[in-house]
């Protein structure tokens, strides 16, 4: 799956503009941070892009969180190691299980960093 496919995916199945905006942060965190770590920028990119594509099924049901995104994406052509590391960002509430892979690993601090950076901006009185 490329970039374009994948965006055609999220906006598929992600409304909310933050839920969207968040995404984009997540794969811009994973792709710098791949690069920092000597790995597929364009994988942890989608893997970023793509963690989230349930969460606006699941924000009743967090315990589907992330297994939901796993069930979805297992019907395309993205890479089966992106798809195996997608759960595991929320494998506390999933029991999918700790994460093992570097890139299950990274998921989980770098996707949530996206939002002290938003709440750092916001209260900024610019917001810039």
């Amino acid at each position: 799956m490329n970039r374009a496919e994948a965006l055609d995916l999220l906006y598929s199945h992600v409304h909310e503009p933050a839920n969207r905006m968040h995404a984009l942060e997540s794969e811009a965190v994973m792709r710098a941070m791949a690069v920092r770590l000597g790995q597929d920028p364009d994988k942890w990119g989608l893997c970023g892009l793509l963690h989230d594509l349930d969460w606006e099924k699941c924000t009743n049901d967090v315990e589907r969180h992330g297994l939901l995104t796993a069930e979805i994406l297992r019907t395309t052509s993205l890479d089966p190691e992106i798809i195996e590391a997608i759960p595991h960002h929320n494998h506390d509430c999933n029991m999918s299980g700790a994460p093992e892979s570097l890139m299950a690993r990274a998921l989980v601090p770098f996707e949530t960093v996206t939002g002290l950076v938003t709440a750092c901006v916001l209260v900024r009185p610019d917001r810039d």
